[in-house]
């Protein structure tokens, strides 16, 4: 006898199949949840994060704003975090300093120690410090806190103001140029015997200053040793003061500064001779000022009549064993200048013309010194770094701008010859220096 044929009942789930179905939905609203919150959290950190940077970006604009007499604090407030009161210094470690920094506190001083604000129901608390560096250079750290549901937070920066930069002269970055041999915003190293020495002898100004570490022990300085990083030196090859871990210590100008000062040597330039491709100079005398759009080379013995820039859109090279004699031009190119073995720039005077480099490489200005009876004057790499060799000195001083890496001076076997007060009074760099300031009352 055949069965009869069944048919299952679609009309409803099992019990397992319920069973299931709900550890599903769980996991799902657990995974959900989570995801929710995490996102909630996320954007509410972000909030919170916008609103302190907010509140620090105020208060650093207020510090620009400063005169430099009221660029200080009014007090030091025994509860504020990355001090110690009892000394009134900002703590290196604590704040991610180089080392400790005494406090600046003022009776002209407007910078408050502490302010309080409350935005979404957190409350605010930022900290101002300022610092003395320098006679001319001061800094200022803001540091923001905050607490939520028990879990605290905070966001802090720090900027640097020169005497020059306060009141918002020159918002982006102040302008040194410090009497010394070597500048670097990077490293500096003289290495294989090399050496800074003064013209005049009794001056003792051939320094060296460094934002990052200077190197290495065998060499000799005729001056000081100023390092934001560390100081790799012997003090008896070191005629003055050593100082490392010191932060910021070489402040150039900023980018603005310097494209309108290339533009105004481009301008300068472009009122003599103008020429169009790449120029070969051979046993022969030009005048200043002149323009090249191309690169410049120059053989044998090059003589430049006349006072300003000889501007190259491309590199200017100093080929193998060429001169070029020049009473008052300095030679700048957009990119590279680089001397061959055996050539040498000769300036009648230090003060006068100079060497210009605005490539962005460690090496936008290649050098080789003079032999005795001329001047090389100023060697500026604002974007780059400078490299000098050979045994003969380069009489003038070395300056390199560019960022970290960049910006570096090396010196090989080779020495400076500086000739004491060139940087502060060098004609090639007038358009980058400020107005001079009113001394300060608050030291």
């Amino acid at each position: 006898m055949r069965r009869p044929l069944r048919i299952r009942d679609e009309s409803g789930f099992s019990l397992i199949e319920l069973v299931v179905a709900s550890v599903l939905a769980a996991v799902l609203v657990a995974a959900i949840t989570g995801t929710l919150r995490s996102v909630i959290g996320s954007s509410r950190d972000s909030r919170l994060r916008q609103e302190a940077t907010a509140l620090l970006v105020g208060r650093m604009e207020q510090a620009r704003a400063l005169s430099w007499n009221a660029l200080a604090m009014t007090s030091v407030d025994a509860a504020a975090p990355l001090i110690d009161p009892v000394a009134e210094a900002l703590l290196g470690q604590e704040a991610g300093l180089p080392g400790d920094e005494s406090l600046l506190v003022c009776e002209g001083g407007l910078m408050t120690p502490k302010s309080v604000a409350t935005a979404g129901g957190v409350t605010f608390t930022t900290w101002a410090y300022v610092t003395r560096l320098t006679a001319d250079l001061r800094r200022v750290l803001v540091l923001v806190t905050w607490e939520e549901d028990g879990a605290p937070g905070s966001f802090q920066a720090s900027t640097v103001i020169s005497d020059v930069s306060a009141g918002g002269a020159i918002v982006t970055g102040a302008v040194v140029f410090p009497d010394a041999a070597v500048v670097a915003a990077g490293d500096a190293a003289l290495t294989g015997g090399a050496s800074t020495l003064t013209s005049p002898g009794t001056s003792h100004l051939a320094s060296v200053h460094t934002n990052f570490n200077y190197s290495d022990g065998t060499s000799v300085v005729d001056g000081d040793v100023r390092a934001g990083g560390t100081a790799t030196v012997l003090p008896s090859n070191v005629g003055g003061v050593i100082e490392q871990n010191g932060g910021v210590v070489v402040v150039l100008p900023d980018t603005m500064t310097i494209e309108d000062w290339r533009s105004a040597l481009r301008a300068a330039a472009q009122t003599g001779q103008v020429l169009s491709g790449n120029q070969s100079f051979t046993n022969v005398t030009i005048s200043a000022p002149m323009y090249v759009s191309g690169s410049i080379d120059f053989y044998g013995g090059v003589t430049i009549d006349g006072a300003g820039p000889v501007y190259a859109t491309q590199g200017i090279r100093l080929r193998d064993g060429s001169t070029v004699y020049s009473n008052a031009a300095s030679l700048v190119s957009d990119t590279v200048v680089e001397f061959r073995p055996g050539a040498q720039y000769r300036l009648a005077t230090a003060t006068q013309g100079g060497v210009v480099g605005f490539g962005s490489s460690s090496s936008a200005l290649v050098l080789l010194g003079g032999t005795d009876g001329a001047w090389q004057g100023v060697a500026y790499a604002p974007y780059g770094g400078v490299t000098l060799s050979g045994t003969n000195p380069w009489r003038g001083a070395l300056v390199a701008g560019g960022d970290a890496g960049l910006g570096r001076v090396a010196v090989t076997a080779g020495s400076v010859m500086y000739p004491a007060g060139l940087l502060p009074t060098a004609t090639l760099l007038d358009g980058l220096r400020p107005l001079p300031v009113a001394e300060s009352t608050c030291n």
